[in-house]
C-alpha cells in the first residue's frame, strides 16, 4: 500500500484515501477518492491465483458507489496480467515498479 501512496502523491489534483470494509466483512484495502468523487480500489492477494471470492470487496463497492466507481485493480503474486471477468484489472504486484 505504502508504494500506492508514494505514486497517488504525484496526481495533479487532492486525493483521499481509505479503506472499505461491511459488516458482512467485504473489504478493500485501499480505496482513493479524487476531488472530482471518482473512486480507485486496490486489493493486495498473497496468492498466485485470484478467484471470483476474491473480488466479493470489490463487488460490494461498486454496487455502493454506482458510476463513481472509476476502477478496481487486484494487486496478485501470479504472473499474468489480464481482467477478471467482473471487470476488475488483476496485475502482477510487480506492476508496481514496472
Amino acid at each position: 500500500m505504502g508504494e500506492i501512496l508514494k505514486q497517488v502523491s504525484w496526481w495533479d489534483g487532492p486525493v483521499s484515501a481509505g479503506h472499505f470494509r461491511t459488516g458482512a466483512g467485504d473489504e478493500v484495502d485501499l480505496v482513493l477518492e479524487r476531488d472530482d468523487g471518482q473512486v480507485f480500489a486496490f486489493e493486495v492477494k498473497a496468492g498466485s491465483r485470484v478467484h471470483r471470492e476474491d473480488l466479493r470487496g470489490m463487488r460490494a463497492l461498486r454496487a455502493r458507489l454506482g458510476d463513481r466507481f472509476e476502477t478496481g485493480i487486484m494487486l496478485y503474486t501470479g504472473p499474468y496480467a489480464y481482467v477478471h471477468e467482473e471487470g476488475i484489472s488483476v496485475l502482477p504486484l510487480d506492476a508496481l515498479w514496472t
